[in-house]
């Protein structure tokens, strides 16, 4: 944990480190739980139960929440994990010159569990376009079989700039940048609302795959609400084919009535009935407004 803008180097061989029960604000990255070396790694690590971040604009984390990187090179026994966290971040006043986001999984981390937790209010006002992410996985090296489940992800919010879907300036529930296989994506629920400013028409994702590489073993039991009115507001976004083709597609209700369900093969896929002749997944998906408890209790 820190309260710099960027750290110069990471731990060698930090082992079964344990980060629990903690009440983390006013810095710039909540956990900095960042390696440097693939072969001495951060094996064991285990994040949990932490509230990080603050309502109140002073107190709050400013860059990430929690940022991750060289826990495990294979997925096993040392993988990494990250569990039933409350997290939020960002700025409530006129915002900074980066993209925010609630967890990053940078470069090697093999079978890392992102289970339970709730992110919520990654608020980004600043209006020279920087964008606000739930989840941000930038690192695909050796970073195969990442498990995310069972998470609650709300109101990732920024001054909306472009259509693009290959950037960080964007808002997105789950944001993937990098080539990451055989991802797990499961009994999520992301809802996506309005976003700040005036402009009409920009993007914005419950879940963007936004490189070919990467690909998702499991996408199943998901509620993926966008109520952004925008032809390029997306419930799930797939760069390419091989995002899903290969993968266990099912059981999801994408609900995006100002927008598109999805993006599958170089096009815009309107409906759920377009979404499922196009790839050929979720025989069993819905597309029904999802009776949530409240905005902020899903």
């Amino acid at each position: 944990m820190g309260n710099t803008a960027s750290g110069t180097g990471g731990a060698y061989s930090s082992l079964n480190t344990l980060i629990e029960n903690n009440e983390i604000t006013r810095c710039y990255t909540g956990v900095g739980a960042i390696g440097v070396s693939a072969t001495y790694m951060n094996a064991g690590t285990i994040i949990r139960n932490n509230t990080i971040g603050s309502a109140t604009s002073a107190n709050n984390i400013g860059l990430r929440g929690i940022n991750i990187s060289y826990s495990a090179s294979t997925a096993g026994v040392g993988s990494a994990t990250i569990r039933n966290n409350d997290i939020r971040g960002g700025s409530y006043g006129t915002g900074y010159s980066a993209s925010v986001a609630g967890i990053e999984v940078g470069t090697v981390n093999a079978g890392l569990i992102i289970d339970r937790n709730n992110i919520h209010d990654i608020n980004q006002p600043s209006t020279g376009g920087y964008g606000a992410l739930g989840i941000y996985v930038s690192g695909s090296t050796s970073t195969s079989g990442v498990a995310i489940t069972n998470n609650f992800i709300r109101d990732c919010k920024m001054v909306v700039y472009q259509t693009a879907s290959a950037s960080t300036f964007i808002p997105a529930g789950v944001h993937i940048g990098a080539g990451v296989t055989n991802v797990a994506f499961n009994h999520n629920t992301i809802s996506m609302g309005s976003q700040l400013g005036a402009g009409v028409n920009f993007s914005s994702f419950c879940v963007n795959s936004s490189v070919s590489g990467v690909t998702f073993a499991s996408f199943r039991n998901n509620i993926l609400r966008n109520t952004h009115v925008s032809t390029f507001a997306f419930g799930l976004y797939a760069n390419a084919t091989a995002n899903i083709s290969g993968g266990a597609v099912d059981n999801n209700d994408y609900y995006v009535p100002g927008g598109r369900v999805g993006y599958y093969n170089a096009a815009p896929r309107i409906t759920l009935g377009d979404w499922q002749t196009a790839t050929s997944k979720d025989a069993a998906s819905i597309s029904l407004d999802p009776p949530f408890v409240s905005a902020t209790d899903l």
